[in-house]
Parts: C-alpha cells; structure tokens; sequence
C-alpha cells in the first residue's frame, strides 16, 4: 500500500462514534494505559481489540516520512506474532482470512474512494 495518508482512519473515527465517546480513551490509549489503568482482555471493549489490529496494520502498511510502507506478509507477520498478547485472537481469526483482500483493495483506492467504500459499508451494516 504506497501512500501517504492512513486510510483506516475513518473507520477509527467510526468505531469511537458508534461505541461512544466512553470508549475513545481505550482505542487512543498508548501501551502504557489510560490513567495507568490498562484493561486486559474481555475488559478491553471489542470495538478497542477492532480498533487497535485496524490501526496496527494500516501503520504497518502505509508509508509514512519516517518509513516506507511494509509488504503484506511482513505486516501479517508482525501479527499474527503479536496475537494473544497485544492483538485479540478472536478478532485477527475474523480479520486474517480478509486481510489480503482489504490491502490489494486498499492499494489501488485514493482517499475518495476509501472514503465511498467506507459509507457503503456504514450503510450495509447500520441500515442508513
């Protein structure tokens, strides 16, 4: 994926509005916690365990001043290693069958066009 802006950011957006303004401190958090108070697993709502394999692989894949975008499997790699302790099991088994699809669908898209496929995809699943 060569490009410059990060794609999965209205999807990001997305998440903190539909799951509440209660939830965006846990999907922006760092590593270190809110507050110093870091939920762990099942307490760590589902749209923050979407949210965090969402915004790892777009960091991974896009490319950015400091770095170059990272390939596919590099990123699946990075993943898939990291599942369990930083990534939620369940939710890379619901995204690793589709990621393939989501970066060569994502590679040839602009911003607009991620942007139609994103209000698609509101409108699909919550009947808008």
């Amino acid at each position: 994926m060569n490009r410059t802006n990060t794609k999965f950011l209205s999807f990001k957006i997305l998440l903190v509005y539909v799951h509440g303004a209660s939830t965006a401190p846990l999907l922006l958090r760092d590593r270190k916690g809110v507050l110093g108070l870091t939920p762990i697993g099942e307490a760590i709502p589902l749209a923050a365990r979407i949210f965090s394999v969402a915004d790892v692989f777009d960091a991974l894949c896009s490319k950015r001043p400091y770095k170059e975008a990272m390939g596919f499997d590099a990123a699946m790699a990075i993943l898939n290693k990291d599942t369990g302790s930083h990534f939620d099991p369940g939710v890379m088994a619901a995204f690793s069958p589709i990621a393939r699809q989501v970066f060569d669908r994502l590679a040839v898209c602009d911003e607009n066009e991620v942007r139609k496929l994103l209000e698609e995809q509101i409108r699909s699943h919550f009947a808008i």
